[in-house]
């Protein structure tokens, strides 16, 4: 039962933290070829014929596409509060498979958003050492893990996680691509004819 509630209570709040307004992505001509970390201050409203910041929705920025932060991530205050870089410019390279492969943006997020996520993360790591998250419940978080497991995003992500957490995130990545490579090969027979000797 507890770990049931667990699962679902993890569930929950990660979905409520992507659904947050958090996060920017940058918009106009030409913004493909565009780094943030060379257009800092723009409007968050839109300006037609240049570059603005369109406000989005955390679950926005957490696409497939690789993130890259500059060495110097702070982009600027906007509505009082400090935003960080995490996507500076847009490369076409996948940091995971997905639905969405084109459409990427280079993309902004705010600390509250960084820090909400890297929290949450840090919540299930130790439900799963505690044992009060199932390895059942661990799958059905494991795609809202994949958005920040990969090494591009715990780069960005930096010291905002633990040692312990990126060492669980590691090795969640590392159990599901051994089930994929599993799932991909061929079943072999175990008895009967044609059973390997």
């Amino acid at each position: 039962m507890l770990r049931s509630e667990t699962a679902r209570r993890l569930l929950a709040e990660a979905l409520a933290i992507q659904a947050e307004e958090e996060a920017w992505t940058l918009e106009g001509r030409g913004y493909g070829e565009k780094k943030l970390s060379e257009n800092r201050g723009l409007p968050t409203t839109a300006t037609p014929g240049w570059l603005w910041l369109r406000r989005v929705e955390v679950r926005a920025v957490l696409d497939e596409a690789m993130w890259n932060s500059p060495a110097n991530q702070f982009y600027d205050f906007i509505g009082g509060r400090r935003t960080w870089i995490i996507r500076d410019a847009v490369t076409g390279s996948q940091a995971y498979s997905g639905a969405l492969c084109e459409g990427w943006h280079p993309a902004l997020r705010r600390s509250r958003a960084l820090e909400d996520r890297c929290g949450w993360v840090e919540q299930v790591a130790i439900s799963k050492r505690g044992r009060i998250l199932s390895r059942r419940g661990l799958d059905s978080l494991k795609p809202l893990l994949q958005a920040v497991c990969t090494e591009d995003r715990l780069l960005v992500l930096g010291n905002r996680l633990s040692r312990e957490s990126r060492e669980f995130l590691a090795a969640a990545v590392s159990d599901d691509r051994a089930n994929q490579r599993a799932s991909n090969e061929p079943l072999q027979p175990t008895s009967g004819v044609g059973a390997a000797s």
